[in-house]
């Protein structure tokens, strides 16, 4: 049953990341925006879950799932080499990676204090 729920949570995620790049996809360079965005937020997500100390199946099915769904490696890596302009690409590239690892910890920080 675990597993229906890591599925539709994963649905869920993915509605989420293809509706946020649906709406930023008029702006420049909107599609690797809205990736970086739900890549970020996926990051605090987690963070959170992990603070306030959800347990396995929590972790499983928001984490894997909802989070999983939301966030994409792949398509952020793809983004980010189709992107023209160095300037902006390095920008959303650098500050992603920059950025992720700083709100995992936030959010395990104030996960841990609620």
């Amino acid at each position: 049953m675990i597993w229906v729920a890591v599925a539709l949570a994963g649905g869920i995620g993915a509605v989420v990341r293809d509706r946020t790049a649906e709406a930023l996809h008029a702006r420049q360079h909107g599609a690797l925006w809205a990736t970086a965005l739900v890549n970020l937020v996926g990051a605090l997500g987690l963070g959170l879950l992990l603070g306030i100390g959800s347990g396995p199946t929590g972790l499983v099915v928001i984490g894997v799932g909802l989070l999983g769904g939301l966030t994409t490696f792949s398509t952020w890596m793809t983004q980010a080499t189709a992107t023209p302009g160095g300037a902006v690409r390095a920008v959303v590239v650098i500050g992603q990676l920059t950025a992720g690892p700083v709100l995992a910890w936030a959010g395990i920080t104030a996960g841990r204090a609620l």
